[in-house]
């Protein structure tokens, strides 16, 4: 009887995963991909959103390139300075004397109703000068000057789409190399969900790092105000609630990636995922139980090979899934390859699996702890 049930689960785990590869990730797979060289023609101002605390060195580096963007309209980029103590306003100050469609604001004196980065990002926004918004953070480099034109080219008044959803990576990390299979590949993987669900008609997250859409839209869904006590969420809550299959488009052109140094440590790395997950169970049901069910089903994949190697160890059951295994990574790295993200399909493999350890571990950890605060 155990070894049915054991069976039982590898074949639901099976099926349940092969509908989301075929039905959903391989939407992805077959979106068609323009070139970075493919002239766009846009023609609204933008205003570029950035928060920042305490990104001295990250704005000396990355901002220029912001700041250079080769754009046929006006943009302007916006700072917003949350209240940092260290070299921050010496920097920002020197710049904007250089670059007049730069504007920095403080937060100093600002009533913080909202949690996290959200008091910061809702000040900016609602100063923004313009109804086009493009956000990304401090410590993200554009991939190339023809971002902001990529990013923003779906948002024109002939279009519904309201949003657009990026990609941003992260650099490889030559030191610490288990750790930087973990990152990149968990980091991929949650791109392709997001990507793929919202191809499926069922868009329920971006990333604010590489993020773009209408101040309208924003101030249609309340802005952050059903989730201002949620330290995160200020990317993936807004857009699960104002994102719909009509109003929404995703970019994927490598040209318009932002990409970031990733956490240095596992201390840095589990951190960051805990300010992440916070924001889960907050989503809306009908994303909370197509993601569930997706997470539910790659854990039972894994847990009932394990179990039936020693429980039911039947030679034909175990190569037969063990096959799947290879096939489902396959899919997932021709998909990564087509996004042109440095994860070879060896690391796919290796990655799956410890994204099983991370489900089960990991998030119950994450969990159990309050995040408060996003710096």
């Amino acid at each position: 009887m155990v070894e049915n049930f054991c069976l039982s689960l590898l074949v639901g785990a099976c099926v349940i995963q092969a509908y989301f590869c075929i039905f959903v990730f391989w939407r992805l797979l077959n979106y068609p991909s323009l070139s970075n060289t493919q002239s766009t023609e846009v023609s609204f101002p933008v205003s570029v959103v950035i928060c920042a605390k305490n990104e001295a060195s990250n704005l000396a580096k990355n901002l220029p390139f912001v700041l250079a963007q080769k754009y046929n309209n006006t943009y302007e980029v916006l700072i917003i300075n949350d209240d940092s103590e260290d070299e921050s306003a010496e920097i920002l100050a020197k710049m904007a004397a250089k670059y007049p469609h730069l504007r920095v604001l403080n937060t100093a004196g600002l009533d913080r109703k909202m949690s996290g980065k959200k008091h910061a990002l809702n000040f900016g926004i609602n100063e923004a000068k313009y109804d086009i918004l493009l956000l990304t953070d401090a410590d993200c480099e554009p991939s190339s000057y023809d971002w902001l034109s990529y990013m923003v080219q779906n948002l024109n008044d002939n279009s519904q789409k309201q949003i657009v959803l990026g990609v941003s990576p992260y650099f490889t990390q030559k030191k610490h190399a288990l750790l930087n299979i973990v990152i990149q590949y968990e980091t991929a993987y949650t791109a392709l969900q997001y990507l793929s669900f919202a191809l499926w008609g069922v868009p329920y997250m971006g990333v604010g790092r590489n993020l773009a859409y209408r101040k309208t839209i924003f101030r249609a869904a309340n802005g952050f105000a059903a989730h201002q006590n949620v330290a995160s969420g200020d990317d993936d809550l807004l857009i699960g609630s104002a994102a719909t299959a009509q109003n929404t488009s995703i970019e994927i052109r490598p040209a318009a990636y932002c990409y970031s140094q990733p956490p240095s440590n596992w201390f840095m790395w589990f951190k960051q995922k805990k300010r992440h997950l916070s924001a889960g169970k907050h989503y809306a049901q009908k994303h909370q139980a197509r993601l569930g069910l997706l997470v539910f089903s790659h854990v039972m994949l894994y847990l009932s090979i394990i179990t039936c190697i020693f429980v039911a160890p039947y030679s034909l059951v175990i190569i037969l899934s063990l096959l799947f295994v290879l096939l489902k990574s396959l899919l997932l790295s021709k998909i990564f390859g087509k996004l042109q993200l440095n994860i070879p399909f060896y690391q796919t493999l290796i990655g799956d699996f410890l994204l099983f350890l991370y489900y089960i571990i990991l998030i119950p950890m994450s969990l159990l702890t309050k995040q408060t605060s996003w710096k």
